[in-house]
């Protein structure tokens, strides 16, 4: 149920993944299988702030599990974007960051859940570009836009 759910975020079907992720969450949650617990919170997190329910996102975000590092940083990308469209650029950039160093130093544990370190790292450098633009701190958005290029190309060429 989760992946339909995530397939109809992807899709922009709001509505259909929330349905799903609802059925997935109460079925999983039951067998407590915290990996999936922590993923389905990640999930609806997404949901809601593509719905603009930031305050039901945020609170999905942070029901992740402290024990699951790579689906709270994740959620720390989900939270630093609130911020951003909130307008709380330092507090976004704290969470964007250390979703970021997350990605950085822990290479050889994301893949195991069958997923690139890389394409988390492509994917938060443009958001860390962005954040550092509206601190007008022009080096390290540059350093964080091309780091972005260089990670997309070793990705998808």
């Amino acid at each position: 149920m989760y992946i339909i759910s995530y397939a109809y975020y992807k899709m922009g079907n709001l509505q259909k993944a929330k349905q799903f992720a609802n059925i997935a969450g109460s079925v999983d949650t039951k067998v407590v299988v915290e990996l999936v617990f922590s993923s389905n919170c990640v999930l609806f997190g997404d949901i809601y702030s593509a719905m603009g329910k930031a305050d039901s996102a945020l609170m999905a975000y942070r029901l992740v599990s402290n024990n699951n590092k790579q689906h709270m940083a994740m959620a720390k990308i989900g939270i630093s974007k609130l911020f951003q469209q909130q307008g709380h650029i330092d507090s976004a950039l704290i969470y964007a960051r250390n979703a970021f160093m997350y990605f950085m130093q822990n290479q050889a544990e994301v893949p195991s859940f069958g997923e690139s370190s890389l394409f988390y790292q492509a994917d938060i450098s443009p958001l860390l570009a962005e954040l550092y633009e509206k601190k007008h701190l022009s080096d390290s958005a540059y350093k964080y836009l091309k780091l972005s290029i260089v990670l997309k190309d070793s990705l998808y060429n």
